[in-house]
């Protein structure tokens, strides 16, 4: 049987759109559905990735994806690498409205958990990155590949709906382990560094050097260059706060005493305070490891609602907002 499908290749001098016959390829059509795609609409692009054509356009909040090629695993392959990358970019899986293979309706009733994300993560402003040709294409995705994937599976699941009855002393243990994973073990000159600007003196460990390299470029930097003040409102200095994170997850992962290690996190809302300031942070870490241009001005505007959120929080009505 030859599989055979009018394949779109671009428009003539009059905007008329022209196809041709494409024999024996493999199409897989996916529909999904974020708040993202509403106010951010993904203009009509066209790439190739790993021998497979990738077209993408948006209407209204469905963001629709075709993916042809001659092997139907390889499009498979390829179709959940684009999922994980989108997920980093915004932040949550779009919500899967429809997978079609050669125009036939996939049961999609029991995909894998981690692709349904808790709604809480589906915002307009966790967005990192545009989507278009520059963010998805063959050179990222090669990048994608070449990025441990076991901290990425365990990020999707963290904020997955499986997980939203999950204890928060579980969660941010989970999610500081993960910095582990993504951060290499090798920073060559860091600890010096950290004492040097800290003022700290004896071992330091080697985790804390890895919360202080995800912190220094992924927060602090913004934090500081935008005056955002979200430390000053967790009334904590940047080692303070890198304290906090690594006594926690040491005390975490140790069943350690309380009385043990002073700087811990001490109950569920600081811990979400924490989870939401490293959960970006990590992405934004993971995403640069693909060399994809950010929108800066979209992060600033996160770490001011994160400082606004904080505030009513604290019941701060002497603090004025920043978003």
């Amino acid at each position: 049987c030859i599989i055979c499908y009018y394949d779109f290749i671009g428009k003539n001098e009059y905007g008329i759109k022209i196809f041709e016959w494409s024999i024996n390829m493999n199409t897989i059509q996916l529909k999904m559905e974020h708040l993202f795609f509403q106010r951010n609409k993904v203009a009509d692009f066209q790439v190739q990735i790993e021998n497979a054509t990738v077209t993408m356009e948006s209407n209204y909040n469905l963001l629709v994806i075709v993916l042809k090629g001659k092997s139907i695993e390889k499009l498979n392959e390829l179709m959940l690498d684009m999922l994980s990358v989108l997920f980093l970019y915004l932040g949550g899986y779009p919500k899967i409205v429809e997978i079609r293979e050669n125009n036939k309706i996939i049961d999609i009733s029991n995909i894998l958990n981690k692709f349904y994300t808790q709604d809480y993560f589906i915002k307009n402003n966790l967005a990192i990155c545009k989507i278009d040709d520059t963010t998805i294409n063959a050179a990222v995705l090669a990048k994608f590949k070449t990025i441990n994937q076991l901290p990425i599976y365990s990020l999707q699941y963290l904020v997955s709906e499986n997980y939203k009855s999950i204890t928060s002393t579980h969660k941010i243990t989970l999610l500081l382990h993960i910095i582990d994973g993504i951060v290499p073990d090798s920073t060559p000159g860091l600890e010096a560094e950290i004492k040097r600007k800290y003022h700290v003196n004896g071992n330091i460990g080697k985790y804390l050097p890895k919360v202080y390299y995800l912190c220094k470029y992924y927060f602090f930097n913004y934090e500081s260059k935008y005056n955002c003040e979200i430390l000053k409102i967790l009334n904590e200095t940047e080692y303070s706060f890198l304290r906090k994170i690594t006594d926690t997850r040491n005390a975490n992962s140790h069943f350690l005493n309380s009385n043990k290690k002073i700087h811990r996190m001490e109950d569920g809302d600081e811990v979400l305070r924490y989870f939401q300031i490293l959960y970006y942070s990590i992405r934004l870490c993971l995403i640069d490891k693909l060399k994809v241009q950010t929108e800066e001005n979209w992060i600033v505007e996160y770490l001011y609602c994160i400082y606004d959120w904080i505030s009513t929080l604290q019941n701060s009505s002497f603090v004025s907002f920043k978003s």
